[in-house]
């Protein structure tokens, strides 16, 4: 629950993506485009414009991917260190207890 609350309040992400080669892409939607019309209709003015669209949103899910990152390693200490504090109490207090 924690590690949702971050992602929605703290670390706001914008969705997912998968990471697309912005130039691989462009060529392979462009040339369906001339083939097949009627299937994939290219919506960018020209291959640059597509370019720079796939590149801003590769860059944007690494933002994402950053602010999910960091959101979980927070969630996890949050945690996981009063279990941790916990248990190391519960050795330093066996380990005295034992030399007494």
């Amino acid at each position: 629950m924690l590690n949702t609350a971050l992602q929605s309040w703290v670390f706001p992400s914008t969705g997912y993506y998968y990471y697309e080669d912005p130039v691989m892409t462009c060529d392979n939607q462009l040339q369906m485009s001339k083939t097949e019309p009627k299937i994939v209709a290219f919506n960018f003015e020209n291959r640059d414009a597509c370019i720079a669209y796939y590149e801003a949103r590769n860059e944007e899910q690494t933002e994402n991917q950053r602010n999910m990152d960091i959101a979980f390693g927070i969630a996890m200490t949050v945690v996981s260190l009063p279990i941790w504090l916990l248990h190391m109490w519960f050795i330093r207090r066996d380990k005295k207890g034992g030399e007494a």
